[in-house]
């Protein structure tokens, strides 16, 4: 753990936190890796990877993600199996899974599950 609070209530072990304020609400979760500012603020489960400045910050109770970008997955909560790649990817996704998005912003306004998104803002509403 590196950084100011990184893991600060962690008690589990095999986890990589880097990052102030990184997976803050940890207590149990296992074989996760966090990198960023609040990466994973409230994460407390087992199996994700976030890497980006506030990466996943809200996901509590979601596994086996994988998400890499500034703010990626930043609206994830229970979702799990997803796997989003660029800066913001992922915004709307609150409880969906198995989706891969890849791009900036890609999946803005996509609430389902079982997606495949390529490119900057796809299904992107004004």
């Amino acid at each position: 753990m590196i950084g100011d609070s990184a893991g600060l209530n962690n008690n589990a072990s095999s986890n990589v936190f880097i990052g102030g304020k990184s997976v803050f609400a940890n207590k149990n979760g296992i074989q996760n890796t966090f990198v960023g500012f609040r990466a994973g603020f409230e994460t407390y489960v087992d199996g994700n990877t976030f890497v980006g400045f506030q990466s996943a910050q809200t996901n509590t109770s979601g596994v086996g993600n994988t998400f890499f970008g500034t703010n990626s997955g930043q609206g994830n909560v229970t979702g799990n199996n997803n796997t989003f790649v660029g800066n913001g990817a992922g915004p709307a996704s609150s409880n969906t899974d198995d989706n891969v998005y890849i791009g900036f912003n890609t999946g803005n306004h996509d609430s389902g599950s079982r997606n495949t998104l390529l490119g900057p803002m796809p299904l992107h509403r004004t």
